[in-house]
């Protein structure tokens, strides 16, 4: 019992070293190459609690992680749409 429970930890410790990985690496995106988006981080922050749940922190990591990736994709997206119509009107 005792070893399924620090298998578990040791699990979770993981997820959690990667989901701040990628949310270090979708940050610094934003922070390099749309710094527009930054003003949008501290909003986002604001939905991850401080208790030390390790499941609720992994999914609200998680949540936090899909969160950045999805204003991030959405804004490119956006971007793209918007400079294919300069285009239309300028040709």
């Amino acid at each position: 019992m005792r070893k399924r429970k620090i298998q578990e930890r040791n699990t979770s410790f993981g997820a959690e070293l990667i989901l701040n990985a990628n949310i270090l690496k979708v940050t610094m995106k934003i922070r390099e190459h749309y710094p527009e988006l930054i003003k949008y981080l501290e909003e986002v922050t604001d939905t991850i609690p401080y208790k030390r749940d390790p499941d609720i922190t992994l999914k609200n990591l998680n949540a936090y992680y899909e969160t950045l990736q999805t204003m991030l994709n959405e804004y490119i997206l956006e971007q793209e749409v918007i400079a294919n119509d300069n285009k239309c009107i300028h040709s």
